[in-house]
């Protein structure tokens, strides 16, 4: 993944399989992502999943 995290050019790999939008699986901290990573922070007002 890039150093600068703005550029990130990977998309999300996995997602809720409880929370659709616009007919994609919401992502969550710790989902993965398509360059091997994975999500490491997020919004703290939104939990899904929890």
């Amino acid at each position: 993944c890039p150093t600068i995290p703005e550029t990130h050019a990977g998309v999300t790999s996995s997602g809720s399989p409880n929370h659709i939008i616009n007919g994609k699986p919401v992502a969550r901290v710790g989902d993965s992502v398509s360059c091997g990573s994975t999500i490491a922070t997020g919004e703290a007002l939104h939990t899904v999943d929890r």
